[in-house]
């Protein structure tokens, strides 16, 4: 029974049974499960419709932020492979990380697209969707 359970599915029993419940507080705001799931399918969708599906690899490159656990469970109901990027790694690194992930797509913010570009120009990888 175990071997059934996905990360997907687990993120939609959370948001099913804590609904109204706080998932996500920073500083200056807080998301209810049913909030971020509402998000979490939003981005999915798009993605979806953008061609990205089951077996891609997308890369995430990002800070901490409340986005990120929406990306995670958008990624989960995709399908997809999930390539975590650490924004402390320098643009060489990074690369690295490219050329062996090879992903169809970097979701990251526009704080650190300048890094990610850096990386990319670095890796010889080519040109990549930024979401």
């Amino acid at each position: 029974m175990a071997a059934d359970i996905t990360l997907d599915a687990l993120f939609r029993r959370a948001f099913r049974i804590f609904a109204g419940n706080t998932a996500v507080t920073w500083e200056d705001g807080r998301r209810s499960y049913r909030e971020l799931g509402q998000r979490a399918w939003q981005l999915a969708n798009a993605m979806r419709a953008r061609g990205y599906d089951r077996g891609d690899t997308i890369a995430m490159l990002s800070e901490t932020r409340p986005e990120y656990v929406e990306c995670y469970a958008a990624m989960a109901a995709l399908g997809v492979t999930v390539a975590t990027l650490n924004i402390r790694l320098r643009p060489d690194e990074i690369a690295a990380c490219l050329r062996k992930a090879r992903p169809r797509a970097v979701l990251t913010s526009g704080a650190l697209a300048g890094l990610l570009d850096g990386a990319r120009s670095e890796s010889g990888y080519p040109a990549l969707d930024r979401i």
